[in-house]
């Protein structure tokens, strides 16, 4: 959880973007860190997590625990941000929308990349710390594949 910051960067149009991006980049620092707890707590206690590796939504601290730990096992685990499009809902609520790129050594110890896309929901508490309400990320699809087909 991070506290509402007050500087906003020359490219935000509305001060509280600087303050998403903080937040958003707060969530891929601790992807990369040693534990899940670092990620678990950026999320509000009642957020649904719809991950990119588990079939079911995440609804409480516990499951997206797990969810983390397990996701934590991959080796050398990083995320990459490579685009995120920020969008107010309010004074107090954002949403950050894009992809980023988690890359890990699998059981082989060949690198591995998988691009996903993301969407973050933040709501503003009302002591200034700015939480994950819902948080969607999925796989991207092959940028040459899953092209519609016409229908007969």
């Amino acid at each position: 959880m991070l506290k509402a910051a007050g500087a906003s960067p020359a490219d935000s149009s509305h001060p509280v973007e600087a303050e998403i991006r903080q937040c958003l980049e707060a969530w891929i620092k601790a992807v990369g860190a040693g534990t899940p707890r670092p990620i678990t707590a950026l999320y509000a206690p009642d957020a649904v997590l719809l991950a990119t590796f588990d079939p079911k939504p995440l609804l409480t601290p516990a499951e997206r625990e797990i969810y983390f730990i397990n996701f934590k096992s991959r080796k050398g685990l990083k995320a990459v941000l490579d685009e995120c499009h920020i969008q107010m809902l309010g004074d107090d609520a954002a949403m950050a929308n894009g992809l980023y790129t988690f890359r890990y050594v699998d059981e082989d110890g060949g690198k591995t990349h998988v691009k996903a896309r993301f969407t973050f929901v933040y709501e503003r508490q009302p002591d200034g710390e700015w939480v994950i309400v819902a948080h969607h990320s999925s796989q991207a699809p092959a940028a040459n594949g899953n092209a519609p087909t016409a229908l007969a």
